[in-house]
C-alpha cells in the first residue's frame, strides 16, 4: 500500500511556485496544513451592516438609484448615485431603511460632505434621514424610505440653518 502511494506521488506533475497563488520565497514548496489558498471574498470592511442584512429572509439586496440635488450651491448640482440596500416590498413601489441608504451612501465615493441635511419627500412633507456635520460626522437614524417601483428615490440637500 505505501509503495503504491508513492508512485502515485511520483506520477503527479509536480508544482512549482508560479502554480500556488500567494507564496512567499521562505516557503518554496506548498504548505499542506493550509485549508484553503482561495482569497477570502469577506466585504466586511466595506460595511460591516452587509451580515446583518443578508440575514433577513424577507428582504432582497438591490441596487438603489439616488437621484440627489444639492441645493447647497448655485445652480443647484444634480448628482446620482448607487447603492446596495435590502428593499422590502410595498406594493407598489418599495421601502428602504434610511440607515442602510445613509451607511452605503457614505462609505461611497458620492459621499455627503458636511454641513447637510438630507431629506426626500413624502408628498408634502420634508422626510429629514441624515444629518452630515462640518466636521464628517453622520447623523442617522433608522426611518421607512418610500422608493419608486423602478428602485429610484429623489433625495434632496440643503444647508443646514444655525439659529
Amino acid at each position: 500500500m505505501a509503495i503504491q502511494a508513492r508512485a502515485e506521488r511520483r506520477s503527479r506533475p509536480s508544482q512549482t511556485r508560479r502554480d500556488v497563488p500567494h507564496q512567499s520565497a521562505s516557503q518554496p514548496f506548498p504548505r499542506h496544513d493550509v485549508v484553503s489558498q482561495v482569497p477570502s471574498q469577506d466585504h466586511s470592511h466595506a460595511s460591516s451592516s452587509r451580515k446583518r442584512k443578508s440575514s433577513k429572509s424577507s428582504d432582497v439586496l438591490r441596487v438603489l438609484t439616488l437621484l440627489i440635488e444639492d441645493t447647497r450651491t448655485n445652480p443647484p448640482d444634480c448628482l446620482l448615485a448607487e447603492v446596495r440596500v435590502p428593499l422590502r416590498d410595498a406594493g407598489e413601489g418599495y421601502w428602504a431603511d434610511a440607515k442602510d441608504v445613509c451607511d452605503e451612501l457614505q462609505i461611497g465615493p458620492s459621499r455627503i460632505d458636511g454641513p447637510a441635511k438630507v431629506y426626500a419627500m413624502r408628498g408634502k412633507y420634508k422626510h429629514i434621514f441624515l444629518r452630515v456635520t462640518s466636521e464628517g460626522g453622520n447623523d442617522c437614524t433608522p426611518a421607512n424610505l418610500k422608493v419608486s417601483p423602478e428602485r429610484t428615490l429623489e433625495v434632496f440637500i440643503e444647508h443646514v440653518s444655525h439659529l
